[in-house]
Order: structure tokens, then sequence, then C-alpha cells
């Protein structure tokens, strides 16, 4: 029971997380799902997510569960255990704030999206996009107990505006859990955009 709340609430706490205007769920936000051969391993499962402006492929968490949400511009990641929840999403968070001069109003942003949270100063953020970007960490207490929620939201710049991708696990399993984040990010690789394909909702 105890797990199936903590999911409730991250998901909850991730869905202040996106600040897009109305308008910009109208633009393309596809997946497609792709194989890649990698050295050494057998050919791996990965995606393509499409936008107008550019293209993001990657492969999923060990043992997630993806979710596609064409309508909100995001993709989830979710756990059996609930160890974690990890959110990818596209926003119209201007890129040139992912630049360390940008990272003061950044965390305005998000402090006024999570008023009650606490908002670490920002950090760099390493990828695999060769894009730059930055990081920040947000700790919120539930109001449950002692339950506290940690979060890691990560803003790589891209034509068109940002990606925001974080994760979300109970304050006591964060730790063992970043490992799975940077791992993540790690796997991200961004080019511009094709023409047009016909796109895969996976739901």
């Amino acid at each position: 029971m105890r797990n199936w709340l903590i999911l409730a609430i991250m998901s909850l706490f991730c869905l202040g997380s996106g600040a897009d205007p109305a308008g910009a769920k109208e633009a393309k936000f596809e997946l497609r799902k792709i194989t890649v051969n990698l050295p050494e391993f057998p050919p791996t499962e990965a995606y393509t997510l499409e936008t107008d402006d550019y293209e993001l492929t990657f492969i999923p968490p060990h043992e997630s569960q993806l979710r596609f949400n064409q309508a909100n511009q995001e993709v989830k990641f979710k756990f059996r255990d609930d160890r974690c929840l990890i959110t990818l999403r596209h926003s119209e968070v201007s890129p040139a704030l992912a630049s360390q001069a940008g990272w003061n109003k950044l965390r305005e942003i998000i402090q006024e999206r999570h008023p009650d949270a606490e908002v670490s100063e920002g950090c760099a953020c390493l990828n695999s996009c060769g894009a730059g970007g930055c990081s920040f960490t947000i700790r919120r207490r539930t109001g449950f107990g002692d339950l506290m929620l940690i979060t890691r939201l990560s803003f790589i710049p891209v034509e068109g505006g940002t990606v925001e991708v974080s994760m979300t696990a109970n304050g006591s399993k964060f730790a063992t859990e970043e490992f799975v984040f940077r791992n993540f990010l790690n796997c991200l690789r961004i080019e511009k955009s094709n023409p047009p394909k016909a796109g895969l909702a996976n739901n």
C-alpha cells in the first residue's frame, strides 16, 4: 500500500513540471520503436521521439514500463516496484536559459511550479547529447508522515525549446536510483528532424 501511495504522489508531483502553452499541444510529438546495434550487445530495443524540430532517440531504462502521452508531450517510465518515476517531455522553456547565465531565472521558474518545494542551485548536466544543459534538485515534503520526494530535473537545449528529463523517488531511495537517471541521460541522442514520417504511439 505504501508503494502505491508513493507512486501516486510522484505522479501528481510531476504533473506540475510542464508549463507549456496550450497551443504547443498541437505540435508534432510522435514515437517510433526501433532497434539499435551496440558493440558486444545483441540488438537492443529503442525509441525515437519525433517533433517538428528534432528527433530524440533513447533506450528505455532497464525493467521500466514506457507510457507515451501525446497530449501532454511526455514519455514516462515506471517500474514494477515503484522505485522511481522518470519523465521525459518537450518544454517551451527557452534553450538560452539552460546556459549558466540563465540558471537563476530557470530556478525561479521551477520554484513557481513548486512553491512549497526546496529548489537547489543549478549545476551542469552531463548527457550524451553534446548540448550542455543544467540540473536542479527539488525536495518536497508530502504531508504523509516523514515521506519526502526528491526530484532531479535536467534541461537540455534543443531546437524550438528544451527537453526536460526528471527522476522522482522517495527520499530514502533517491541516492540508490541516481545511477539509473545518469545512465538514461547518457543514452540520449538528439538530431535535427528529417522529413515527416509515420509515427507509432505506444499507450
